[in-house]
């Protein structure tokens, strides 16, 4: 986040008129904010936008947007347990809370809920997390095996696109845990 702060100096110099000269300077000052990372372990829930009721679910084992009336605590439509990555170290896969041994995954550009244990099933359900695409607060996950596409809001349905799809792709694959 950016910090706008004047500081003021005076230089005063002495010559057969004598003046004195003020310099306003703005200085921007950069916090930096800590980048945001889903544990491997914990359980989350992912917002679709920040400070948004709209959170991914689950249902008929796909995966869509949809907003939470009872709290995304207490419903397991909504959380993802964050394990290893399926396919390799430095990666992560999203099980679910609702069925143990399933796991997220795409087929071309739809999330599905599947289980499975060929390599091509592990690679599909394996996402690097990156910096939020948005900004910062958020956080975007990119296809292990497909390099350059992310999860993203389509419509209503969470899918897998690639980065350069649409106008508003970055907004679309941020996303912020809980």
């Amino acid at each position: 986040m950016a910090n706008e702060q004047p500081i003021t100096t005076t230089t005063s110099t002495t010559d057969t008129t004598s003046t004195t000269t003020t310099t306003t300077t703005t200085v921007i000052i950069v916090e930096e904010e800590e980048e945001v990372e889903v544990e491997v372990g914990q359980t989350y829930a992912f917002s679709i936008a920040e400070g948004s009721n709209d959170y991914w679910m689950l249902s008929n084992f796909i995966l869509w947007q949809g907003a939470s009336g009872v709290g995304v605590a207490n419903d397991t439509n909504f959380q993802f347990h964050i394990t290893e990555g399926l396919a390799e170290n430095g990666t992560i896969s999203f099980e679910s809370v609702n069925y143990p041994g399933r796991y997220l995954r795409h087929s071309e550009c739809d999330i599905w809920l599947n289980m499975g244990s060929g390599s091509i099933f592990r690679e599909s359900a394996s996402f690097i997390q990156r910096a939020g695409l948005a900004g910062a607060g958020g956080i975007s996950f990119e296809s292990y095996d497909k390099p350059g596409h992310y999860l993203r809001v389509s419509g209503s349905r969470i899918s897998l696109d690639p980065i350069d799809c649409c106008e508003d792709f970055n907004n679309d694959a941020t996303f912020y845990p809980t």
